[in-house]
This record gives C-alpha cells, sequence and structure tokens, in this order.
C-alpha cells in the first residue's frame, strides 16, 4: 500500500463478495495518506534512527559512571574479565598484556577493576624488577586508559551522529512545510493544464498488467529474495507448523508397526560442556511408523538397538492405541529374534514380530558365496520380484502412462506421430507392486526358486 502498488479496479469501498466487508485501500485510507509521500517515508526513517541512536547514546553514557551504585562492568571488573579470558570463545578482550595469572595476582592486592588499576601505586614493588622496572604496570595502566578512553570516543561519535540526523530531520520538515504552501498554487497551475489532455492522462495512469515480469523494475508482482532470507522463511514457517505437526502425530494410531533405528542424523548433533570440550549425548534416533507410513513417534537413544531405554515410550503408544480404539496386531523389526520376548511383554502375545522385506531380503546374501556377483544380483532381484508381484492391469496402466507422458513431452506440434515404446525396467519403476497373500507368495517363490535353480543355488554352497 506504501508503494501504491496495491489497486482496485473499479474503485469500490467493499468488497464484491461481500458488501459489509470493507477493502484494503478503504481501511487503510488514513494510514496511506499520511505515508505515501518520500518526504514522509524519509521522516518516519530518520525518527527511527534518532531513537535508536538515543538509545545507544543513553547506554553509552551510562557505561561511564564510575560511581559505588553503578554496574561493577562499567569499571571492567577483573573478576568476570578473569572468566571470559579462561574461555577460548573470546576473542579481541580489553587487557591483553594481562593474563590469568596476573588478573589473580591484582585482585589478591585487592585491585578488582580497572579504575583501581589506574589508581594503584606500587609502593612495595610488586611488580619491579632490575630489568623492566616498572614497565609492566604501566602498560597495564596504559591499556586500561584505552579502554576507557574508546568509551569515550564511542560516546562523542554517537553525539556527532546524533546531531547530523537531527539536521537532517528539521531540514525535512521544512520541505515538507515547503510543500504543503505551494500545493494550492500547484494545483491550479496542473488542472489549467490538463484540461485537454483529459484523454491521455487517462491512457498513462492505466493499471498495470496482471502479473508483470520478473525484470520489471517496478516489480508490482515479483520481488527477489536471498537464499538467507529464504531459509530464515523456512525456519519461521516450521517453528510455526512443528506444535500442530506434534498434535496430529500424537493422534495417529496403528496396528501394525514398523521400528528401526537411524544413525546419520544422531552422529552430527554435539553438546558443548567447555573451552574445547563436547560430547555425542545420541548415538542413534528411533522411528516408529503405522501401517499408512505416517510417523507415530520418534526419540534420539543413546546406546545399541536396546529396547531398554524405548518401554517407556511404547507403553505410551500402547495406551494412545487403546484410547484410540486400536490393538496393535503386529510389529515389522530388524532383527526379530532378539527383541520378540521384548516387544510381546508390552503389546501382548497375540502380537507377532517379524522382519519387514528389506531386512529379510538382506538376511540372504549370508547365504550367498558371492553376494556381488552377477548371479547373485540374479537372485536377489529374483527374490524381490517374487515378493513384491504387479499385476497385469498396472503393468498396462503404467505403460499407457509412460506413453502419454513422453507423448506430451515431445509432442510440440500436433503432426507428431512416432511409436516409442517404455523398455521393461521403465514399466516396473512406474508400476505399484503388491505383496500376494502367503498361498500364492509362497507358489511364486517357489517358482523363481525354479527358475533360477541352475546358476544361483551352486551360490548358496559354502
Amino acid at each position: 500500500m506504501r508503494a501504491e502498488k496495491i489497486k482496485c479496479a473499479p474503485t469500490t469501498d467493499v468488497s464484491r463478495a461481500d458488501a459489509r466487508q470493507p477493502t484494503i485501500a478503504a481501511a487503510l485510507q488514513s494510514q496511506v495518506a499520511n505515508a505515501t509521500t518520500p518526504v514522509n517515508r524519509v521522516r518516519d526513517g530518520l525518527l527511527r534512527e534518532i531513537r535508536h541512536l538515543k538509545w545507544r547514546l543513553e547506554s553509552a553514557r551510562a557505561s561511564l559512571d564510575f560511581s559505588d551504585t553503578a554496574h561493577p562492568r562499567n569499571k571492567l571488573c577483573f573478576k568476570q574479565l578473569l572468566k571470559d579470558k579462561r574461555s577460548r570463545n573470546n576473542r579481541q578482550l580489553p587487557l591483553p598484556s594481562v593474563g590469568v595469572a596476573k588478573l589473580k595476582q591484582l585482585m589478591a592486592l585487592g585491585i578488582n577493576n580497572a579504575v583501581d588499576l589506574l589508581e594503584f601505586e606500587d609502593v612495595n614493588n610488586v611488580f619491579w624488577s632490575h630489568r623492566t622496572r616498572n614497565a609492566k604496570l604501566n602498560s597495564w595502566q596504559t591499556e586500561a586508559k584505552q579502554f576507557f578512553n574508546a568509551k569515550k570516543r564511542k560516546t562523542r561519535d554517537l553525539k556527532a551522529e546524533l546531531k547530523c540526523k537531527e539536521d537532517e530531520l528539521n531540514a525535512i520538515t521544512s520541505y515538507r512545510d515547503i510543500d504543503d504552501a505551494l500545493e494550492p498554487a500547484r494545483r491550479e497551475l496542473d488542472s489549467d493544464t490538463n484540461t485537454a489532455t483529459d484523454t491521455t492522462v487517462s491512457v498513462v495512469t492505466l493499471l498495470p498488467s496482471l502479473f508483470s515480469e520478473m525484470t520489471d523494475p517496478l516489480g508490482y508482482n515479483a520481488r527477489f529474495v536471498t537464499a538467507g532470507q529464504v531459509n530464515s522463511m523456512q525456519e519461521t514457517e516450521f517453528g510455526h507448523r512443528k506444535p500442530m505437526q506434534d498434535a496430529k502425530m500424537m493422534g495417529l494410531s496403528g496396528q501394525m508397526l514398523k521400528i528401526d533405528w537411524s544413525y546419520k542424523v544422531a552422529g552430527k548433533t554435539h553438546v558443548y560442556t567447555g573451552p574445547g570440550q563436547c560430547f555425542k549425548p545420541h548415538t542413534n534416533i528411533l522411528n516408529v511408523k503405522n501401517e499408512d507410513g505416517l510417523t507415530l513417534s520418534w526419540k534420539a537413544a543413546d546406546g545399541g538397538e536396546s529396547l531398554l531405554p524405548l518401554k517407556p515410550d511404547l507403553l505410551r503408544l500402547k495406551l494412545r492405541n487403546a484410547r484410540l480404539n486400536a490393538t496393535t496386531k503386529g510389529v515389522y523389526i530388524d532383527d526379530c529374534c532378539k527383541h520378540r520376548n521384548g516387544l510381546q511383554g508390552i503389546f501382548g502375545k497375540d502380537c507377532f514380530v517379524n522382519l519387514d522385506p528389506f531386512h529379510w531380503q538382506c538376511r540372504w546374501d549370508r547365504a550367498l558365496a558371492k553376494p556381488k556377483s552377477e548371479n547373485g544380483a540374479i537372485f536377489r532381484s529374483s527374490m524381490s520380484q517374487a515378493l513384491f508381484v504387479t499385476p497385469t492391469e498396472e503393468c498396462t496402466n503404467a505403460k499407457n502412462r509412460l506413453i502419454a507422458r513422453h507423448r506430451k513431452r515431445k509432442n510440440k506440434s500436433n503432426n507428431y506421430n512416432e511409436k516409442w515404446e517404455p523398455a521393461a525396467r521403465q514399466i516396473r519403476k512406474e508400476a505399484c507392486s503388491v505383496i500376494p497373500n502367503p498361498t500364492k507368495l509362497r507358489s511364486v517363490s517357489q517358482l523363481w526358486f525354479v527358475i533360477s535353480n541352475s546358476a544361483t543355488w551352486r551360490l548358496m554352497l559354502p
């Protein structure tokens, strides 16, 4: 609205769909009237800068207060400086030539801040030596003076900057007064010169097109955003959506659970405990999904793939299913023989615990002499095709979808009549496979064993 890039055609005060709903232009008419002129925008920006400069100047003046009631950091407290110098994360600290040992020595002598250091006189020759004389103490006092002089110099710079901004504001205010005084004469002049050019003015002030291009300097409908702004918007959107996503996850139930551990993300999680000290609190992340592939629960855990730290979460998941009138009938998990007793103790003896298809197929690698050989690849591919069967109707539909997609991509002109057939690999990748019932699955598996009997079964021999 301030840039006059939101316009309504035809000009109405209410919405077309609801006569009681005012438009944006009508609702913000007073704000637009006070904020659309360039002079007002510049004046508002100067007022904001002056307000920030006054805050910074007040803070700089307060830091030069060395009274007894002032904050100890104004005098450069050595106790806090000692903590900062012990940490490796702090750089460019004041008094660079004074280390941790010298700070402790100064504090033992009753010198607790830089003001006391400037007033200190080495009567007992604590820091005097035949080689350096009083050079060390003089250099420390010089660094303390430089620290306070830098604070005073910052205060002077802020005063000068504030005065310049106030002068600019006074100049802008005088310009605005001159414009207001000349406005009646300018309006009369415009009415005299534009009486014969009403049609041309209406043509010039036409509304912009609905969608302008990315290179349009006016930028009515397009705006360039940096990569950092995009990441910031994504993080903000994730922060807003996370409570809703957690609530949706807590409202899900599952009759078939798929439990698996992941180690990729957990290994990158570190906790900082001190200078150069950090550790990894989590070694893996547990994911629990239902039969629809929706996440029911997740947890970052330490140790190996053990159910002991996960038992309270699985019990709460069982209570959630009970509240939602759902019963867990089965669990698919890697190393089912190891976790079967523990999972059945949580979900009941009627709950079966088996391997998922991926880990079941991985178990065949141990029976093959050369799993990565050509015959081993043929055997594993045959087992996968025996487990995930693609119906004939789905193959036909997938083939038609691929042909239509290829024709749409290549058919730039209407006279495209090339015949194209997708490969069998493309059809299998496009088609949706299903796992048949146990009886049919057993017969299909036996058929694949017969087909690959000649070369593959010899690989299974020790």
